[in-house]
């Protein structure tokens, strides 16, 4: 019995230690509990008063169950552009049992509270970025400072940028940071008391309504001789159903232009002269343009829509020394045979525009897209009717010739063409004439390319792999493939009246080789292919390699 006894008291000890422990595990957070209760917050409003006349504007977060399963009610933030406010929070907890004014303690503790911001880059012109969420020293016009002189956040300064078609985002997120709130604290210090978003919409302003254009007048001037060249945007019923009139711009390869953009709105009972109010106001406003790339040698690229940065020949300048693009200059590459595309962008960027607002800034005035023509100079074009093909074999042998011969030039009658017949596994220098034999006298053309050869490049295609070298089928297809070119211009770049050839060691009949001659003005570089610039000849010879 005294061992079956003293077995029970130890038992009886063993369990009224867990009962201790237990006991003293749950008094700490009991106590923490009822130290400090966690803050509920069921209501936000923003109130954006206009700095001078205008609307104030708020909007509500609310979340009528606090931290119920109810989805809580946000509304939109709808400012007018170019409007400065001056933004205000009340924070409260509206349910019955607890109700209270959450921003008056907020007020109280400012040392340890700050609230940050984050929106869509560009939104506002002031404060300029996307908010200082991502970097505590991006910059907010903070209005109120806490005892240590750091910003809170309570009041705030915005002034809205231009209109956007898109409704952009503002986050608004209180942190609370007892004793870490310095002057490098930032969004990841201390713990969150609200993390919210709204939608923000910045209206066109109240007092302008938005500009109607429905004619846009391009005018090209020539710098020096040549024939004015103008193209029109019209819709007589601007937003209407019916389509606009849209003429083709027909620019002259090599020809540089200013050209002068005027915009009107024919609507009314009198002509609205656009330009004239886009000139008093050029500080808001910027036109960026796009275009077939490559159809013009100066700028170059394909224009500054898809980049801001891209180049731009603007003549005009804004008050601030920025483009505004009523007046540009354009000089035409080489002649296309398929007509490209100009497109003229205009913006609307009150408090926006700045050295790197791009297109996606601000609201857009007129986007039109009008197709673009290079033709061939003023200049008659070259005629080429008869063009001869000389293979010198580089070993020793007899020269082989082919020659296409068209006696009316472009006329009904079909062109002589001789083959060429080359021997295997032989090496070749080939050198091209070219000849307008149609005048009184003959022409040699061949002169006239070398004395223009950083304008001019041959491309050849063949069949495939009837040389060794170049091997291939040749550079129409893809200018980077081998051709062997002896002759290069001041530019180092090839032109192809002279070339190597080396015949496989097997016999072809029924192939062919073919020429094409392009016209590059101001458009001849390093990569520019059989696409670019305007088409002096292109034929093809058959061709037949024997024993």
């Amino acid at each position: 019995m005294k061992s079956i006894n003293s077995k029970f008291y130890l038992l009886l000890l063993f369990a009224f230690a867990i009962m201790v422990s237990c006991s003293d595990d749950d008094d700490p957070m009991e106590m923490e509990m009822e130290d400090e209760d966690e803050e509920t917050i069921t209501q936000i409003d923003l109130t954006f008063t206009p700095q001078g006349d205008g609307e104030t504007v708020t909007a509500r977060w609310f979340d009528a169950d606090g931290d119920g399963t109810g989805a809580p009610v946000i509304e939109d933030i709808s400012l007018a552009e170019g409007v400065t406010y001056d933004l205000s929070f009340a924070i409260t907890n509206t349910l019955p049992s607890t109700p209270e004014d959450i921003a008056a303690e907020i007020l109280e503790e400012a040392d340890e509270h700050q609230l940050f911001f984050a929106f869509t880059d560009g939104i506002f012109a002031d404060p300029t970025g996307d908010g200082n969420t991502d970097n505590r020293n991006d910059p907010i016009n903070y209005n109120d400072m806490d005892s240590n002189g750091l910003p809170l956040g309570l009041s705030t300064t915005w002034t809205a940028g231009g209109h956007t078609d898109n409704p952009g985002t503002f986050n608004v997120i209180l942190k609370h940071q007892p004793d870490e709130k310095t002057a490098t604290s930032d969004v990841n210090t201390g713990g969150t008391d609200f993390d919210i978003s709204f939608s923000l919409n910045i209206e066109e302003g109240d007092e302008e309504e938005e500009e109607v254009i429905n004619e846009v007048v391009l005018t090209f001037t020539p710098q020096g001789e040549g024939d004015v060249v103008t193209a029109s945007f019209f819709d007589a019923d601007g937003d209407g159903v019916g389509a606009p009139m849209i003429d083709s711009i027909t620019l002259s390869e090599g020809v540089t232009y200013d050209l002068a953009v005027t915009l009107t709105n024919t609507l009314g009972a009198e002509p609205e002269d656009v330009t004239e109010e886009i000139m008093e106001e050029d500080d808001e406003h910027q036109f960026f343009f796009s275009f077939t790339d490559g159809i013009f040698s100066d700028p170059s690229g394909d224009g500054n829509v898809d980049n801001g940065a891209d180049p731009i020949n603007y003549s005009d300048m804004d008050e601030n020394g920025l483009p505004v693009g009523l007046s540009t200059v354009w000089t035409a590459g080489g002649h296309t045979d398929t007509p490209g595309e100009f497109n003229l962008v205009l913006k609307h960027q009150p408090g926006q525009k700045s050295a790197t607002s791009d297109v996606n800034v601000g609201g857009t005035d007129l986007d039109i897209t009008l197709p673009l023509i290079i033709a061939e100079g003023n200049e008659e074009e070259e005629v080429i009717n008869e063009i001869i093909l000389s293979f010198v074999p580089v070993m020793g042998g007899d020269t082989i010739s082919a020659r296409f011969f068209d006696a009316d030039g472009e006329g009904v009658g079909a062109p002589t063409i001789d083959d060429i017949n080359l021997s295997v596994s032989t090496e070749y220098n080939m050198s091209i004439t070219l000849t307008n034999s149609l005048g009184a006298e003959p022409e040699d053309v061949t002169a006239e390319i070398m004395e223009e050869d950083d304008e001019h490049m041959f491309f050849f295609e063949f069949t495939n792999n009837a040389f060794g070298s170049p091997e291939g089928d040749g550079n129409v297809d893809e200018r980077g493939d081998p051709i062997n070119y002896n002759d290069m211009d001041e530019n180092g770049l090839p032109v192809g009246l002279s070339t190597n050839w080396m015949t496989q060691d097997m016999s072809i009949a029924g192939g062919s080789f073919r020429i094409v001659l392009k016209h590059q003005p101001d458009q001849k570089t390093a990569t520019s292919d059989v696409s670019v610039g305007g088409t002096d000849v292109d034929i093809t010879i058959p061709l037949n390699i024997t024993l």
